[in-house]
């Protein structure tokens, strides 16, 4: 994949660390900007990370559309998860939004505009780090409503065939993940981490660099369902 640079517009001080839980919501400090091809669509598009008012959350707007609809980060919204996650409102959809927002999340970005030129968020090098530059060259900026943090009341879990995932009421997040794959270079492979909410910059170097990956023997019947054709 090809990396391409991301600016910043007007750009703060360097980002601080954020507080334990932030007590507020939070947006972007200014503007950051990012280049790339899509996954699947194989389109060059840019994304413009926008500051947001508080109570708006995190959404998408499809600039290259008439009336530059928005599409909101929801999980009401989520159309397909065919080899990404593609998010949908009413005719607008954008797809591959999986890692921007694992990177906003992580960051504790409550309320962002998310100006898109095309259908898919450029993959980058093939993992959140793009993201987290941009982020981190944007900076933090906290706003005055309070948030309403999501607690867990009991143990929820899903299954589809062989995989499964499970999350149970816990005093700190805690995320464990396992992959078993009767490939050599790949096998079973298991990794635990525990985020750092004095430090967001965390996530920047135990899960971001985690990079997209496909099977060789795929790649011909995926390029023939027409995904995959901005894969290198």
């Amino acid at each position: 994949m090809t990396t391409h640079p991301v600016t910043v517009s007007n750009p703060p001080t360097p980002l601080g660390r954020v507080p334990d839980p932030a007590p507020v919501q939070q947006t972007l400090a200014t503007i950051a900007t990012a280049q790339g091809i899509g996954l699947h669509s194989g389109e060059a598009v840019g994304v413009r990370l926008c500051p947001a008012p508080e109570g708006q959350g995190r959404y998408f707007v499809r600039t290259d559309l008439s009336g530059q609809p928005a599409i909101p980060a929801a999980l009401a919204a989520v159309n397909q998860t065919l080899l990404s996650t593609e998010l949908r409102q009413e005719e607008a959809t954008v797809r591959t939004v999986e890692h921007l927002l694992a990177a906003l999340v992580s960051f504790g970005i409550d309320n962002a505009r998310l100006e898109v030129d095309g259908p898919e968020i450029p993959l980058l090098d093939g993992s959140a780090s793009g993201w987290v530059k941009a982020i981190q060259a944007a900076g933090v900026q906290a706003q005055t409503q309070p948030r309403s943090p999501l607690r867990l009341q009991r143990p929820v879990s899903l299954q589809w065939e062989d995989a499964w995932i499970a999350a149970f009421p816990a005093d700190r997040c805690r995320l464990t993940y396992g992959i078993d794959f009767d490939l050599p270079a790949i096998g079973e492979q298991w990794f635990s981490w525990q985020p750092n909410p004095l430090s967001p910059e965390d996530f920047a170097t135990a899960l971001a660099p985690a990079r997209t990956f496909g099977l060789a023997h795929q790649i011909d019947y995926l390029r023939s369902q027409g995904l995959i054709r901005g894969g290198s």
